[in-house]
This record gives C-alpha cells, structure tokens and sequence, in this order.
C-alpha cells in the first residue's frame, strides 16, 4: 500500500470539539502522535518511542499519556486510531483512482 505522505486532512470543528480541555502542550504531542501515525502507521505501544514521538521527556511523557491515550484504542501492543484510519482509507483510495462513500 502506498500511503499518501503529502496531504493529511484536518477537520478543525472536528479536532476542536475532541480535544478542546487539552493544554497548549498536549495539543502539540497529540498532533505529533496524528502526523507519525499517518506516515507510519500504527503507533507502538511503547513508552520511550512515544515520548520520543512527542519530544517530550520519559516524565513528562507518563503525565501526556494519562490525557491522551483515550484518543486512541490500544490493543495487540499498538495505538490505533479510528479516525486516522478512515481519514487514510479514504486518501489512499483517491490517491489509487476511487473514493470511498
């Protein structure tokens, strides 16, 4: 499969009313998990690659992920996103010639 890397769609009213009692902080870590997770794929389950995802410390890490981790299903050791997965779904099949209803 070949995954669209040039354009990631972002809804705002959708995003805003999800994530509207997030700090300045947690807005950019939960941008930062939505922008690998488009380019990559599933997030891994694992606290020092998330941190590192994030750019933030191990310590800061713990505290954002308490917040964030709902955002997310985790499961089979990965953090999936069921928006994200529609949102590249749809991409995918326009990038291949067809769209998704």
């Amino acid at each position: 499969m070949d995954r669209p890397d040039v354009f990631m769609p972002l809804y705002i009213g959708d995003y805003l009313a999800g994530t509207s009692r997030l700090t300045t902080e947690l807005h950019g870590a939960y941008m930062l998990l939505i922008r690998d997770y488009w380019m990559k794929g599933c997030l891994p389950d694992d606290d020092a690659a998330l941190a590192s995802i994030t750019k933030r410390s191990p310590d800061a890490w713990s505290i954002a992920r308490a917040k964030l981790e709902h955002f997310f299903s985790v499961e089979n050791g990965q953090w999936k996103h069921k928006r994200v997965d529609q949102e590249l779904a749809n991409a995918i099949a326009k990038k291949e010639g067809w769209a998704l209803s």
